[in-house]
This record gives structure tokens, sequence and C-alpha cells, in this order.
């Protein structure tokens, strides 16, 4: 009887584990998609920016009696300030698919390749920002990839996803801590870039005659339209990028026990998908614009 008993038991512990590790793909594979489309946008929105200012350097430019190349280059927002903010964003995109694909045993397979683009992510931010992680933090995390291959075939180790999470959450900290000041320093910038836009596009070359007015006034209600739409996108992902670590936080505590509110998950989709539309209405109004 007493043997039993001890089957049934440990039918019921097995039956538990793996109904307890379906129930976490959902809510941890819903923040890995959300983290991959803040990520695109985040990387549209500074190649959009950075296109802004190319528009300045053009406007500028037909003032010159002569033109280099460098004149229609960005100066503020190059090409290397543009890889380093990728380099940020790199690392939270593939974190949360290294977590997704531990969680999920369908994206077993891809466990090791993932945890390899995570180090090479974190070598590169590294390399870029001494003062970013400290060589303990660095290691620690070597140290569990190196313990990753045992989740290949134990992949509802919670114990060691756990570990994992642990020691990531400072790196997200202060990784999306970079990111949102860039974004709001960026911000500023590009208001700057606007202004100066209307400026030299319309204000300064507004015609004496009325009939040739209304043609300048369209190209200044464009450039305002842009505006008012890029800064929508970037505050609703200043805001997306601002609880991406409490929403890890909170999924930490639900890997551990299963339960637990998830509002921030929530409201991280929501901008999300938000964001996601927005940008696509900007971009189909500026080719429709060209």
């Amino acid at each position: 009887m007493k043997k039993i008993l001890l089957y049934i038991f440990l039918v019921l512990l097995l039956l538990n584990t793996c109904c307890s590790y379906r129930y976490l793909q959902k809510p941890i594979g819903t923040f890995a998609d959300a983290n991959v489309l803040i990520g695109k946008n985040t990387v549209y929105v500074f190649e959009q920016l950075q296109e802004e200012e190319i528009l300045v350097r053009i406007a500028e430019s037909v003032k010159k009696d002569s033109i280099e190349p460098s004149d229609l280059e960005p100066r503020v927002l190059t090409t290397e300030h543009l890889e380093t903010r990728k380099e940020l964003i790199d690392y939270l995109v593939k974190y949360t698919e290294l977590l997704h694909s531990l969680i999920d045993e369908d994206y077993n397979k891809d466990i090791l390749n993932n945890n390899k683009r995570v180090n090479e992510s974190i070598e590169k931010i590294s390399s870029r920002h001494n003062d970013t992680f400290s060589r303990e933090e660095v290691g620690i995390i070597s140290a569990i990839g190196a313990a990753l291959p045992e989740a290949l075939t134990a992949a509802r180790n919670r114990r060691l996803i756990l570990k994992l999470m642990n020691r990531h959450q400072p790196l997200i900290d202060k990784i999306s801590g970079m990111l949102k000041e860039e974004l709001q320093l960026t911000k500023k910038v590009i208001n700057t870039f606007f202004a100066r836009q209307f400026r030299l596009v319309t204000a300064e070359k507004w015609p004496d005659k009325e009939s040739k007015r209304e043609s300048y006034a369209k190209k200044g209600a464009k450039i305002l339209d842009r505006k008012r739409k890029i800064n929508v996108i970037l505050d609703d992902l200043i805001a997306a990028i601002g609880i991406i670590s409490p929403t890890h936080k909170r999924l930490m505590g639900y890997v551990k026990n299963n339960r637990g509110p998830l509002n921030t998950l929530s409201s991280f989709v929501d901008y999300a998908a938000r964001i996601e539309g927005l940008y696509l209405e900007y971009s189909e109004e500026k080719k429709g614009n060209k």
C-alpha cells in the first residue's frame, strides 16, 4: 500500500511539474516576443531620427557655394552612435530569446546558440562601455552559460533558469537604464532638428507672393506632423523600456511560484503592439510623402 501511495505521489508530482512548466511558456514567450518588437522598433526609430538629421544637413547645404560629402553626413546621430545603441537593444532581445528557449522545449535546440549570442553581445557592450559590467558579473554569467547544456536534457530545471534570471537582472537594470537615457536625450536633440528643418525649409524661404505660400506651408506642416508622430513613438518606447526590468523581476517570481501579478507584462505587451502600429503608420505616410 505504501508503495502504491508513493507511486501515486510521484506521478502527481511529475504531472504538476510538467503542467506548471507548460504554464510558464505563455508569459515568458509573450515577454520575449514583446521584447523583439520593442527592440526592432527602437532600432527603426533611431534610424529614422538619423534620417531627420540628414534632412537638416541637406537643407543647410543649399546655402553653400560648394559641398563636401561630410556636409551631408550626420554629426550627432552618427553611424557609430547608432551601432552603440543597437548593441544595447541587441542584448535585451537576445537574452529574452535565450530565456524563451530554456522555458519552451520546442526551442531546446537553440539554447546553446542563443547563449553564445548573449555572451557576444555582453562582450561588445563591455568593449565600448568599460564601466557597464564588472568582471565578476561577466564571469558569473559565463559560468552559468557553461551549465546550460544541462538544460538540453533537463529543460524543466527551474533552479537553473531562476539562477540565470537572477544573475541577468542587474545587467537588465543597467542596459535598460542606459537605453532609456539615450532615448530621452535623443528626443531633446531631435526636436531641435525638426525646429531647424522648419526654419530652413519653410520660415526662411517664406515667399513674398501669397500665391506661392501654400506649398511652403504644406512642407512645414509635414515636418511638424513627423515631429509629433515621432515624439509619440519615443514617449511609448521610453515608457516600455522603463518597465522591462520590473517585468523581468515579476517573471522571476512567476517562474518560482507559478503565480503572482503580471500587470507590468500586460502593459509591456500593450506598448509593443501600439508602437508597432504607430511606426508602421509613420513609415507608410513617409513613403507616401516622398
